[in-house]
């Protein structure tokens, strides 16, 4: 599967402008570029950034190093993933095929859409048409999920948090390795094991059900000793 690798997301709100570092995942070495994400002056910050998180859903684009300029984005997609399990919504069944379904019949209203050369030759002359319909097939398909995808950006939820696993231990996340995630526990809580709410949330997605977020509380952090700390683990 080819898709974009992202490191960096900047939104310009006062020049209605996204703007991403990608590389293909396809061209080694990978070098990242910047490039303006969904460029049509008819495109409102909203259309774009429902743009974005729709590429993000099917995997177009996909972020491939966690950092300040990332965590919102990916937090963001996490929590629109959240919403859809927790209404028991399959994406690709029910909302992927679907907009090809009505973007299909809106086109209906002035040709057939399976006549290949009749559609190509249509679309090229008729791109703001066409762009009209894409974007409101996919804002009334994803109306709930890009409420959640917006609030989830800007969202602050204040405090450190940390991550334990089944037995109580504490988790500091040490990064990614071919097997899965590589990580050491504490018994008592360590400095290493505190993070911000978002970054915990990701951590927390990625290693499973088995782990759960915690939020310090005042006076809590004890200092570990070398006896505290269990070996290093690599979680699949």
């Amino acid at each position: 599967m080819s898709y974009e690798m992202c490191n960096r997301i900047a939104i310009k709100k006062k020049k209605n402008q996204i703007f991403l570092n990608v590389t293909s995942n396809n061209v080694y070495p990978h070098e990242y570029h910047r490039c303006e994400y969904a460029k049509n002056p008819n495109y409102t910050l909203d259309d774009k950034l429902r743009f974005l998180m729709l590429s993000m859903l099917d995997g177009n684009i996909q972020i491939t190093q966690i950092n300040k300029n990332t965590i919102p984005y990916e937090y963001a997609l996490m929590k629109v993933k959240e919403y859809q399990w927790n209404n028991n919504i399959n994406d690709f069944e029910e909302k992927y095929e679907k907009r090809h379904e009505l973007f299909k019949e809106e086109i209906k209203k002035y040709i057939d859409p399976d006549n290949w050369e009749v559609y190509k030759e249509f679309s090229k002359n008729n791109k703001e048409l066409i762009d009209n319909i894409e974007k409101d097939v996919i804002s009334k398909l994803y109306e709930k999920e890009f409420e959640v995808f917006k609030q989830s950006i800007t969202e602050k939820i204040e405090g450190k948090f940390y991550i334990t696993n089944e037995s109580g231990n504490k988790i500091e996340f040490c990064g990614k390795t071919s097997n899965g995630f590589k990580y050491r526990e504490y018994r008592y809580l360590h400095q290493d094991c505190l993070l911000d709410y978002k970054l915990a949330y990701i951590r927390k997605f990625y290693m499973g059900d088995n782990y759960k977020i915690e939020k310090l509380e005042e006076h809590q952090i004890e200092k570990s000793t070398e006896e505290d700390m269990e070996e290093e683990q690599d979680a699949g």
